[in-house]
């Protein structure tokens, strides 16, 4: 979301029959952390850079390709106010990209992007969120997420 209380949605290029509003996001790349994976996908669908901020969600789907098990991280990101904050489409995978009021944007969304807005829209208004730090542990520096505010700190 950005200052202008926007949120920044795309449509994907080859689901075009399904018209709905959708988040930037995509595969981690093996090695990857969730931030710097949520962050990179946005970039990359979009043309915006930002930085991790919480996660909002984590949803878990067994019976999915491959039979594996699915793992989807939802996150919190800001963009980085250098350079502009218009919306370039990656041609290769999204169709349209722009800013939306989350107002306006609501029921264009599928049930499960609705339910992440308003989850996020929850946690912004109490200020309680998924935290991430860097840890050094015995097994060297690690991400530790946890649920505080954005003045706690491990």
């Amino acid at each position: 979301m950005n200052n202008k209380d926007e949120v920044l949605v795309v449509k994907e290029k080859y689901h075009l029959s399904y018209p709905l509003w959708k988040f930037p996001g995509g595969y981690a790349m093996q090695g990857e952390e969730l931030g710097d994976t949520a962050v990179r996908e946005v970039l990359e669908e979009t043309g915006i850079k930002t930085e991790f901020d919480f996660m909002i969600a984590l949803r878990h789907f067994h019976r999915c390709q491959f039979e594996c098990s699915d793992m989807y991280f939802v996150a919190s990101l800001r963009p980085i106010q250098e350079g502009s904050l218009t919306p370039v489409p990656d041609l290769h995978e999204i169709s349209d990209v722009t800013w939306m009021k989350h107002q306006e944007l609501a029921p264009q969304l599928s049930p499960f992007n609705s339910f992440i807005l308003q989850q996020y829209l929850r946690i912004r208004n109490n200020q309680v969120q998924m935290r991430c730090q860097k840890m050094n542990t015995t097994n060297g520096l690690v991400n530790v997420y946890y649920v505080g505010t954005a003045e706690d700190s491990l």
